[in-house]
């Protein structure tokens, strides 16, 4: 039995490649490396005089398994020790010829692969002629550049997910012709993170720009009658409900405050304002009471033309000739007219401005190994990325660029979105000018910020600056709200440091969470080792809010899960709700928490771009639609359960200990009501406290002194707290045994008692000792990490 383990697999390699359609990949026999052969060759070399040694230290490995014929010997029942190793010695060396002849096969796979990659050809740049393309398969690569020597042995089909890992091209053939082209040439880990990658988009990502050119030459401009009148300047602005008090503000500052007597339209989608139905009626009423030329009102029907499409559909279909284009956020410090006379606009018909990021340090990708140039059929460009929140251009003379902006924008699929290409509409001008060789002004003064000093060492940076083309200041983008920052108090603070934090392995703890485990050794368990992540469960609670709250006549979180624009964050699976939402309280609406988030702990590393994405949404859109969680507390699953990234919950409910005003262990020793405490997230025998949420346990009044009598019925505080809800699986309260007690939600009814450990009240004596030092500027004990010596 020497080489019985190898010969099985051996066997399985054959039947799986038999079974595999005829490829280059799939005809190659995958695991069994040379060094494997190398061993088994060695180990095969023993001399039939001396079979004790074979005994002793023959060892055949594959990979990860190793067998000795010393532990095998009992399966050969009562047959002689040598005997047993000879018989062992003629079966491996049998397989080491079988391994021989495969290494031998692959060898000549990947000499047959190395001769075919040559004549796979890279399409003709600059080729406008349509073909009719199919897609073949995935061609890896070694070396992580797309030309590296070949790996067929790790080739895919056209509908195979590629990792992001990877690298290689797809390959197409052209059915007419019967060439075979490189296509989606990347290295590895140029896209960015969970971008789904798969061949099958080959054919159309190889056509992309062909179809492009002929969109482009078939256009023509709307203007070309009027190329001999004199040019109509004014500035065109989109807006939306949130954004009418922004663009009120910049438009009554052009007209009142600098005097700016250039036309204004205002372009809105009518679906967007049904909604706040006098949405328009402030601007309405400054456009009827301004001086200057006429502010006028357009509407936008096309579906095409959403979000950031907007921009670039008003400003194709403005009446204008020579356009200003304005964010509705973005506010002019002086006269922008002499714009249009500078030397700049004169001589290109184009300005745009610089954003902060270049492809040596760039947020979106641009760097020179992105697909992007490829799509564009074009070579990579060196330069600053593009801020689009004002650019002048004269559609006269750009009407072909503008033509393809808007191509880029709208044509389907849309690669620039699903391969994270670009962000936006803001590079999407200055890429369609380079592509046709238009002029353009990229203005040379990089933007700077305008903010507040917060205190003597942090600056708040709130508002983009940009400078004209003399470098001087004209433009301040309000990029984010002055009044956001009041909407991002308490609990928000927390999911909006996880989103910013450049840390990789975050653990957000709640500063009146009263430590009795180091918790670094969480990061240790096999919860945060498999997923990046440990959560821990709220109170079961059987109220009509939050998760369970009535959104439209459905479950908040059944309907977010199904009605959840997962294709805006380029979730490509849409409604998949995992296991572990399916079998949750939430979600069968017996509970309107599911998680507790003071503590929680995100490897955002693992989590990804997608999680923080929609953590943002959450924090930033969705809350003020609707109060789906007390707090923060639900963010942060909900979004790795929306962006279908795995997570891990601890196996334990959450548990609670005794209050003292409450007279738990007296009146109801089954039914505790306090502090949430949490245990240690390990499912054994062995129970160990990780921590207590204890606010109420440190300060007895925590609002203040105002609110003694409205917390006096419910005050959590216990001087010396001695039992705790014992620890078990999550599961609902049980009010059997007090029918005609009223309990409050901090409470745990028919869940039991236990004795807290010894050591909780050393630690939170020593808490409130620190706490009454902050609280008293007395900071002495803060100096003392032991409160008293030991005994």
């Amino acid at each position: 039995m020497y080489g019985s383990v190898l010969v099985s697999l051996l066997t399985k390699q054959h039947q799986r490649l038999q079974n595999q359609p005829n490829s280059v990949r799939q005809r190659s026999l995958q695991g069994i490396g040379q060094s494997d052969i190398q061993l088994l060759r060695v180990n095969t070399n023993d001399d039939d005089s001396t079979p004790s040694n074979a005994t002793e230290s023959t060892i055949v490995s594959n990979s990860s398994w190793r067998y000795s014929i010393e532990e095998r010997l009992p399966e050969f029942g009562d047959e002689d020790p040598s005997s047993v190793a000879v018989k062992a010695r003629d079966m491996a060396e049998s397989l080491a010829n079988s391994l021989s002849n495969t290494s031998a096969m692959e060898a000549q796979l990947r000499a047959d692969a190395e001769l075919h990659a040559r004549s796979v050809k890279i399409l003709p740049a600059g080729e406008t002629r349509k073909r009719a393309l199919k897609c073949i398969g995935w061609r890896q690569t070694g070396h992580k550049s797309p030309n590296g020597p070949r790996e067929p042995e790790n080739d895919l089909t056209c509908t195979d997910l590629v990792s992001n890992k990877a690298s290689g091209y797809c390959e197409v053939e052209d059915i007419n012709s019967g060439e075979r082209f490189r296509v989606m040439r990347r290295s590895s880990n140029i896209l960015r993170n969970r971008v789904p990658f798969r061949c099958i988009n080959a054919p159309a990502f190889a056509q992309y720009h062909i179809q492009a050119h002929a969109a482009v030459k078939s256009t023509l401009d709307p203007n070309d009658a009027s190329r001999d009148l004199p040019p109509q300047d004014g500035i065109v602005m989109v807006v939306y409900p949130k954004l009418i008090p922004s663009a009120y503000a910049t438009i009554r500052a052009l007209r009142v405050i600098l005097g700016c007597s250039l036309p204004i339209e205002i372009w809105y989608r009518p679906d967007e304002m049904e909604h706040v139905p006098n949405a328009l009626v402030p601007l309405r009423h400054l456009a009827n009471n301004s001086s200057g030329a006429r502010i006028s009102f357009h509407p936008i029907t096309d579906p095409a033309a959403k979000r950031f499409v907007t921009k670039i559909y008003a400003i194709n279909h403005s009446f204008f000739d020579r356009v200003l284009f304005l964010d509705a956020d973005n506010v002019p410090v002086r006269d922008p007219s002499f714009l249009f006379n500078s030397p700049e606009f004169l001589e290109t018909g184009a300005i745009f401005w610089p954003d902060f990021w270049h492809p040596t340090s760039t947020m979106f990708g641009l760097h020179s190994r992105s697909l992007l140039w490829e799509l564009l059929d074009m070579p990579f460009v060196d330069m600053f990325e593009q801020e689009s929140g004002q650019l002048v251009v004269d559609r006269r003379r750009h009407a072909a660029p503008l033509k393809l902006v808007l191509f880029y924008a709208t044509h389907e699929p849309n690669f620039f979105a699903h391969y994270k290409l670009a962000w936006g509409d803001k590079d999407l001008f200055r890429l369609a000018w380079l592509k046709l060789n238009a002029p353009f002004h990229m203005v040379e003064t990089p933007p700077a910020m305008a903010g507040m000093v917060t205190n003597s060492s942090a600056f708040c940076g709130m508002t983009m600056v940009q400078h004209d083309p003399e470098g001087d200041v004209l433009f301040l983008h309000r990029n984010k709200s002055s009044n956001m920052t009041t909407n991002f108090q308490s609990w928000w603070i927390k999911p909006l440091a996880m989103y910013h934090t450049d840390i990789r392995h975050v653990m957000l703890l709640d500063v009146d969470d009263v430590i009795m485990k180091d918790p670094a050794v969480l990061r240790d368990l096999d919860g945060y080792m498999k997923t990046g992540t440990t959560f821990f469960y709220d109170r079961v609670a059987h109220k009509k809010r939050f998760l369970n709250g009535n959104d439209h006549g459905r479950y908040y979180l059944r309907r977010l899960l199904r009605e959840f624009d997962y294709a805006r964050f380029n979730v490509s699976r849409g409604f998949a709700p995992s296991q572990h939402v399916l079998n949750s309280f939430a979600y069968k609406g017996k509970s309107c928490h599911e998680m507790d988030s003071s503590m929680v702990l995100i490897d955002k590393e693992r989590a990804g771009n997608t999680v923080m994405k929609i953590m943002f949404w959450f924090i930033t859109e969705e809350r003020f639609r609707f109060k789906y969680s007390w707090g923060d507390k639900e963010t942060f699953w909900l979004a790795f359960e929306l962006a279908h990234v795995a997570y891990t919950y601890s196996p334990w409910g959450v548990s609670v200990v005794n209050s003292m005003p409450n007279e738990d262990m007296k009146r109801h020793p089954d039914a505790l009501c306090g502090s949430i405490l949490q245990f240690v997230p390990i499912d054994n025998s062995e129970t160990e406290v990780l921590y207590v949420n204890g606010k109420a346990l440190i300060d007895p009044y925590p609002q203040g002194v105002a609110y003694i009598r409205k917390a006096k019925q419910n005050n959590l505080f216990n001087m010396l707290p001695t039992h705790m809800t014992p620890r078990q699986y999550r599961r609902e309260v049980n009010t059997t045994a007090h029918q005609k007690e009223k309990f409050n939600i901090e409470c745990l009814p028919g869940m039991g008692s236990t004795l807290l450990p010894a050591s909780f009240s050393h630690n939170l004596l020593r808490r409130r000792l620190h706490f009454l030092g902050v609280a008293t500027d007395v900071i002495g004990s803060l100096q003392h990490c032991e409160t008293y010596e030991e005994a």
